[in-house]
């Protein structure tokens, strides 16, 4: 088995676990990976996973090289510029490949975006499928976006995110107050919580400003976004958010960090605005798993995160629905425990890592 990733962390993050699955059902797993953070990849070795790594990402010899030298019989792509390799190189062996879709990205959500464009993608998807065993779609409307009038119908498999961690994200395990007092979060105070690329269609310009019209209303109210961010590119948010809330109490902007599960942990509720082409947002899911009450955008994969219980849905875009979702959350704290539950019980039955696993593994045999 060979799984590919375009970041190491993200491997670690929502790979390794599924990797030690596979080994725990006999499969011989192997990793093709960035060779960015010899400190994450060295774990990955010690879990007696192959590792091949690779510097550029389109460099063909390097994948070829894999396969040849590993042989093989299933390889499981997670990222759109991997599929494209694995199809292109896998003229040099017989291996069975999956393709796994976890969203469709920035192309398919643009409004105006050129219909040439999304023509064109879809164009590459229809002959990464033709050469493909089985595609893995995480929400309906992306399934429905290639579904190609029913062409591969057999090929596709419904399978709902990556799977969670109930253990790491079960905030039972910690001192909430004292890591509260540790990221100084006072004891009044409403801690909310997103988690994402900070993206510019993530929604966080309009949580943002949902969070600065409530906060005459509700001082106490504290947001916190974490999330990886690129220079000199547009589809990021502009590197002057930053500098704005540099020193700012209220809205606390992060890059990535290592114990996220933490900020889970003490956080009162969770915000999903994107209008992104998400698959399920993973972010998402460990809420759920860590028992928070959560709002979202009602659009594929996000909206599969609330039922009528656990949360509120609002519409794309919207800073009003945003900022009326918010303070009815704020009033109806009495619920959060409730709501709680209902996010962890749904992580359970749904979305954790045994059932998805599960799941996946039964595509390479069906």
């Amino acid at each position: 088995m060979l799984l590919l990733e375009k970041n190491v962390k993200e491997f670690c993050n929502s790979r390794l676990k599924y990797a030690e699955f596979l080994q725990h059902k006999g499969y011989t797993v192997a990793a093709y990976i960035p060779d960015t953070n010899p400190e994450l990849i060295n774990i990955i070795k010690t879990k007696g996973i192959l590792v091949f790594k690779y510097s550029k990402i389109y460099n063909l010899l390097n994948l070829i090289n894999a396969i040849i030298s590993f042989k093989p019989s299933i390889i499981h792509s997670f990222k759109f510029e991997l599929h494209v390799l694995t199809v292109v190189v896998n003229f040099f062996s017989k291996s069975k490949i999956v393709l796994h879709i976890t969203g469709l990205g920035y192309l398919f959500s643009e409004k105006g975006c050129k219909y040439y464009r999304v023509l064109f993608m879809k164009l590459v998807y229809f002959i990464l499928i033709i050469k493909s065993f089985k595609v893995i779609f995480q929400n309906e409307e992306d399934r429905l976006e290639l579904r190609f009038k029913g062409l591969f119908y057999k090929k596709y498999e419904l399978i709902k995110g990556s799977g969670v961690d109930l253990i790491r994200f079960d905030k039972r395990k910690y001192n909430i107050a004292e890591i509260r007092k540790e990221i100084i979060i006072e004891e009044n105070d409403i801690f909310i919580l997103y988690v994402s690329r900070l993206l510019v269609q993530k929604g966080i310009l309009e949580l943002i400003e949902a969070i600065e019209e409530l906060s005459f209303d509700y001082p106490n109210i504290k947001l916190c976004v974490i999330g990886s961010h690129k220079l000199k590119n547009n589809r990021f948010i502009p590197i002057s958010i930053f500098q704005k809330y540099k020193n700012s109490k209220k809205i606390i902007l992060k890059s990535e960090i290592n114990n996220i599960e933490k900020y889970f942990a003490i956080a009162d509720f969770y915000v999903c605005p994107s209008y992104y082409r998400e698959g399920i947002p993973r972010s998402s899911l460990e809420a759920l798993a860590t028992g928070l009450p959560i709002i979202s955008t009602n659009i594929g994969g996000c909206n599969l995160t609330v039922n009528n219980q656990n949360g509120i849905l609002v519409e794309p875009h919207s800073v009003l629905e945003l900022k009326n979702a918010i303070k009815n959350m704020l009033k109806s704290k009495f619920k959060w425990d409730k709501m709680g539950t209902s996010s962890r019980n749904l992580a359970k039955k749904e979305f954790a890592n045994n059932i998805i696993f599960k799941q996946f593994e039964n595509t390479y045999i069906s």
